[in-house]
């Protein structure tokens, strides 16, 4: 009787969020409703009640992660697939930017999603520190022939908001923890060795190396604890919105690494540049900027961002490809350019 209650305890606290929101009179019909209908109903509520769907996507989801059903967030990797479509849609092929490469496989993940048959290779920039990890990365990728069929740069440097030198700590090739400062969860991936191996590597930015005639489909970010200034060392680029789509990396190595930002103020700062930021979680990209932060973020272990341009239709397209259901649906045609009224006759 205790398996099968827990058991049933658990798909009610899944389900639960996706059909309700704070008072019965809330509740839509489970599939087919019109965007119109959507967007009025949404509408009818207020601040407050709009955001309690998105806290309990995120309570729950976190509730799942403390009891061990998975984690919280889920893997850049994800949303891949969700900027396909917009891919193909642009007049020359755009780059592809994988910072924090490690021994490429989100790198190679990247070419697969974005690789078009007979529309020419997919151009990529690869940045990756590690020595070790840099030498096992270029092995990789000439043994996988990626290289023979597509434009890959790999760059031996990490990327930050300025140039010239600095320290890094690593463990060896591979080592998914290495960084520009020692990261606090090093303790539980040791990596198969027991002290950081100190070495000086070159710093660049993104704004020195990209001109005004770069144009960037996705900018991804995993450079434990530094994303910020990754961020910051682009702003020419994300200022001229020559870049669509960011996805960065959230951890507790943020709180180690001196710049002493936290995700609200890397949003806000994208937010004033015209980028809008989700949160990645297995039900739904939760908005996290504006009104829509929650405090409760900040407790975030580990979990990945995604941001597109706030004018933008592909950023509709890629919200609304990544899953949606009421909520999501009147969510984004009330708060993302092709959510205003007259484009709704699009969608029917």
């Amino acid at each position: 009787m205790g398996t099968a209650y827990s058991a049933v305890w658990v798909w009610l606290r899944l389900l639960l969020p996706l059909l309700l929101c704070t008072h019965p009179g809330s509740l839509l019909p489970v599939g087919g409703t019109a965007p119109t209908e959507a967007v009025v109903w949404w509408m009818a509520m207020d601040d407050a009640t709009q955001q309690k769907y998105f806290s309990n996507v995120y309570s729950d989801a976190e509730w799942f992660a403390r009891h061990g059903h998975g984690s919280l967030c889920v893997e850049a990797e994800t949303i891949l697939f969700t900027m396909r479509l917009s891919f193909t849609r642009q007049p020359r092929k755009p780059l592809l930017i994988d910072v924090g490469t490690n021994t490429g496989n989100a790198l190679a993940a990247m070419i697969s999603a974005f690789n078009e048959p007979g529309r020419g290779p997919v151009w990529v920039y690869a940045f990756e520190p590690n020595p070790d990890s840099f030498v096992q990365l270029k092995r990789g990728l000439a043994a996988s022939g990626l290289s023979k069929h597509h434009r890959v740069h790999l760059i031996e440097a990490a990327v930050s908001d300025k140039i010239g030198r600095s320290t890094f700590f690593h463990r060896g090739a591979g080592d998914l923890l290495s960084g520009l400062s020692q990261h606090p969860d090093r303790h539980l991936m040791p990596n198969g060795e027991f002290e950081d191996r100190v070495v000086e590597v070159e710093l660049v930015t993104l704004d020195s190396l990209f001109d005004r005639r770069t144009f960037v489909h996705l900018l991804k970010v995993d450079a434990e604890g530094h994303d910020p200034l990754v961020l910051r060392g682009a702003r020419r680029l994300l200022s001229r919105f020559q870049i669509k789509f960011i996805v960065f990396e959230y951890d507790v190595a943020w709180r180690e690494a001196g710049h002493g930002l936290l995700p609200r103020v890397v949003i806000e700062e994208l937010r004033d540049l015209g980028y809008v930021c989700f949160l990645m979680t297995k039900a739904a990209l939760l908005p996290v900027f504006g009104k829509w932060w929650l405090n409760a973020y900040e407790t975030i272990t580990w979990g990945n961002f995604f941001c597109g341009q706030e004018r933008d239709h592909d950023l509709f397209d890629a919200y609304m490809a990544y899953g949606t259901n009421n909520y999501t649906l009147a969510f984004a045609l009330t708060n993302l350019r092709s959510g205003s009224y007259n484009q709704l006759s699009q969608i029917h």
